[in-house]
């Protein structure tokens, strides 16, 4: 991009819709660049879980594919073959993340559940494993925070696959990781965030409200996909909210049950795979608030966290 310039100071082509935002639009100035020609077709970036723009801002993006099975060798006018790039970058997590998302929306395993993609002919569902995937979903995230299931039906319908700004646990949710440093804002601020991936042990949804009854085959069922999220995201930390959630994502790596008041107590939480450590905490809402572990507690809690996301070295 050269440059831009406000839409009504420049003639606009013809064809230009006769409701183009004259005041508002902008006209950009653009030329193609031959510098990534080799690559042209070939090369697969992650823009994030969003829907797309065709102009973003420049940060850093990920590379998750270089097609080389389709690539031929350039000639230089002497008949010597041109430098090309020809080294390959495996098939990377969007794409492992698509397949994922695929196998959630077709899995009918539990009784008592509804999907997302079966609730009115999957209108409210979306391209995440987890609606609550639509608040943050970024892939390449250091934070992974797991909870127990992310709500019923009617709840689902009522706001279309999206989750209350104002619902109490969101928002403690919101303040507890602002103030370890990871500023998530709250859902429907905007396009999906990228600052962690938020996810649940339960992917479908129950009836019965909020509070509804979950059974544990649910849980067991579910194992196989919280544990790939975990390998494709590949986190510093996974955040566990609550006993069932904690006790899911241990599950689905093979470790025993462990009580939540033991979790809170480990400084570094416990190495789950790889660089990946978990991290038990008490749920935010409001009856655990009111009952077993207070805000100030929880804020002890969640400082934990900080240092761990800082650190670039995990044993």
């Amino acid at each position: 991009m050269e440059g831009e310039e406000a839409s009504n100071a420049v003639p606009l082509p013809a064809g230009c819709p006769p409701d183009w935002p004259a005041e508002n639009g902008y006209y950009y100035r653009l030329r193609k660049l031959d510098t990534l020609a080799p690559l042209e077709g070939r090369l697969v970036i992650d823009w994030g879980p969003g829907a797309l723009a065709w102009v973003q801002w420049l940060k850093d993006r990920h590379v998750e594919e270089i097609d080389t099975s389709a690539a031929e060798s350039a000639r230089e006018p002497d008949g010597a073959t041109a430098t090309t790039l020809t080294s390959t970058v495996p098939a990377g997590r969007a794409q492992q993340y698509v397949q994922l998302v695929a196998e959630r929306r077709a899995c009918q395993r539990c009784a008592g559940l509804v999907n997302p993609a079966a609730v009115e002919t999957g209108a409210f569902d979306s391209d995440h494993v987890s609606p609550w995937g639509r608040w943050q979903g970024g892939l390449h995230a250091q934070l992974m925070v797991v909870g127990q299931d992310w709500g019923d039906v009617a709840y689902f319908v009522r706001q279309r696959g999206t989750d209350e700004p104002s619902n109490p646990t969101n928002r403690t949710l919101s303040l507890l990781l602002r103030e370890v440093g990871v500023d998530v804002g709250l859902p429907g601020d905007g396009a999906p965030g990228t600052r962690a991936f938020f996810t649940n042990a339960i992917l479908c949804l129950k009836s019965g409200g909020l509070q509804g009854q979950v059974h544990p085959e649910w849980f067991r069922n579910c194992e196989t996909f919280l544990r790939r999220q975990v390998e494709i995201i590949q986190p510093r930390v996974v955040a566990a909210l609550g006993q069932h959630a904690l006790n899911a994502v241990r599950a689905a790596f093979g470790l025993g049950a462990q009580p939540i008041a033991e979790a809170v107590c480990l400084p570094a939480g416990e190495v789950l795979t790889g660089h990946t450590r978990l991290l038990g905490f008490y749920h935010c809402g409001a009856r655990t608030l009111n009952t077993h572990r207070p805000l100030e507690l929880q804020r002890r809690d969640w400082a934990r966290l900080s240092a761990l996301l800082r650190s670039e070295h995990h044993t």
